[in-house]
C-alpha cells in the first residue's frame, strides 16, 4: 500500500501545538493547515509547523506561512527539512522571516 497523497496530524501537549502535514500544501490543502495552526490558543507557548514530510508547496502555502508568522510572530516556528519548502522560501526571499523550532527552547519537546 502506498503512502497517502495528503494527510495531516496535530500533536498538542497544552503548551506546544505541532502540525504535521504529509504531501502537498497548495490551494486545496493550505486552508486545512491554517485551521490547525489557528488552533494554538492563548495557552500555547509555541505553534510549530513540521514541514519534514511536505513534498510540494505553492504560493498559496507560502502566503499561509506568511500570515501565520504575522499572526503569531513570537510563537510560530517551522520544523524539519523539506527541500521543496526550503527552495520556495529561498526563491521568494522569505527564508529568514521564519523562526526554526530547533532554535526555540522546548518547542515540541
Amino acid at each position: 500500500m502506498s503512502a497517502p497523497l495528503w494527510d495531516i496530524s496535530v500533536e498538542d501537549d497544552g503548551t506546544t501545538i505541532v502540525v504535521r502535514p504529509v504531501g502537498e500544501i497548495d490551494s486545496y490543502t493550505a486552508a486545512q493547515v491554517d485551521a490547525h495552526l489557528r488552533g494554538g490558543g492563548n495557552g500555547h507557548t509555541a505553534i510549530v509547523l513540521d514541514v519534514s514530510q511536505v513534498e510540494f508547496m505553492d504560493s498559496t502555502g507560502l502566503t499561509m506561512l506568511i500570515h501565520a508568522h504575522r499572526r503569531e510572530p513570537e510563537r510560530f516556528a517551522l520544523r524539519g527539512n523539506s527541500p521543496a519548502v526550503e527552495r520556495l522560501l529561498e526563491l521568494s526571499g522569505t527564508s529568514r522571516l521564519f523562526t526554526r523550532a530547533d532554535a526555540v527552547d522546548g518547542a515540541g519537546d
